[in-house]
């Protein structure tokens, strides 16, 4: 019998309806071939950066399409996704990530500061991905979430 992963059962949807919309958030759609492709690249990244199976993910992020790129991407490397409120203060997340063993975060920018003060506190953290809003310039030692999937192949 052939696994099955959230990853592979996503990508058969972008296979059958590809041209129909999948993400729509703030004016932005994107049709289930773009969610794939860009998921898939940030996947791709993930993984040049060293993640690979069974390793977890931060999503500190609100509702977005990029939440959900994100998200995909994880279960593209059969990681794992983890959901980080965004009302968390410095002690919560870092007990989250820490207890989680999160790899990589991908953070808002409307977070840097709050990340820039608990980086030091996360050792497993091997990545973290700013994804622009608007409030603050990418943080030093950050990656650019858009500059990632135009950077990298799919996976």
């Amino acid at each position: 019998m052939e696994e099955w992963h959230f990853g592979t059962a996503y990508e058969l949807i972008s296979d059958t309806v590809g041209d129909h919309p999948a993400l729509i958030c703030d004016g932005v759609t994107r049709t289930w071939k773009e969610y794939d492709d860009r998921s898939a690249r940030l996947a791709g990244f993930l993984v040049g950066e060293g993640l690979s199976t069974e390793s977890k993910v931060g999503l500190y992020l609100h509702n977005s399409n990029e939440y959900m790129e994100a998200h995909h991407a994880a279960m593209k490397l059969r990681g794992c996704p983890i959901n980080v409120n965004y009302r968390y203060k410095s002690d919560e997340l870092v007990y989250l990530l820490e207890n989680s063993d999160a790899e990589a975060v991908f953070f808002q920018s409307c977070y840097a500061m709050r990340i820039w003060e608990i980086r030091e506190r996360l050792p497993k953290v091997k990545l973290f991905v700013q994804i622009d809003d608007g409030t603050e310039s990418l943080l030093k030692g950050a990656v650019d979430y858009e500059r990632a999937i135009r950077t990298h192949q799919p996976l």
